[in-house]
């Protein structure tokens, strides 16, 4: 259900802010995964919740709670994709055993979805914060005098420095490149 309402949210976000990529996509996607997060833990235990202290019932749907939780964020921030919301939302119930897990799942959700809105209230992220920064360049604070060794052409260390860069063959002055992250790799 995460995997799914994670694809619902990435394609919602996308959608909205077209076809320019945009920063905004991550601030989205984690305000739709922290909400999820707290819904999945809150009801199955094993870590921290993120700024919250309410913990689901014990025989809840995690999978309710995770789907809601989505659900109710993404529906929020993107109130113009309602139909299609809803009727993602409808299908993944109709996936789940009817019943008292599945409605105190989805209960939960609501208020793990809730909670993370709240958060976001008011902080900031919509507000006009004008570009103050001299344009010239250099602007980045006083000059050095022009004494140091560094300001000095040609002398060791720096930028306009001649002399070859020192180099060493110890295997301790070289660590080995990071392996890439493949299905069969993994961090620990």
């Amino acid at each position: 259900m995460v995997r799914e309402w994670n694809a619902i949210a990435t394609d919602t976000i996308k959608t909205s802010l077209g076809p320019r990529p945009s920063g905004q996509a991550a601030i989205w996607e984690g305000f739709v995964s922290v909400a999820v997060y707290n819904a999945v833990v809150g009801i199955e235990g094993g870590y921290a919740l993120y700024k919250w202290r309410e913990r689901g019932p014990a025989k809840a749907s995690s999978a309710a709670a995770a789907a809601t939780a989505a659900h109710d964020v993404l529906l929020t921030c993107f109130p113009a994709f309602k139909e299609r919301l809803d009727t993602a939302y409808a299908n993944s119930l109709a996936a789940l055993p009817a019943g008292q897990a599945r409605d105190r799942g989805v209960d939960y959700g609501r208020r793990a979805a809730a909670r993370i809105i709240e958060l976001r209230e008011g902080d900031g992220r919509f507000a006009d914060v004008p570009f103050t920064a001299s344009p010239a360049p250099g602007a980045g604070g006083p000059p050095r005098p022009r004494s140091s060794p560094s300001s000095t052409p040609g002398s060791p260390g720096s930028a306009l420095s001649c002399s070859p860069p020192r180099s060493s063959s110890a295997p301790a002055d070289h660590p080995p490149s990071p392996r890439p992250l493949t299905p069969k790799t993994s961090r620990s």
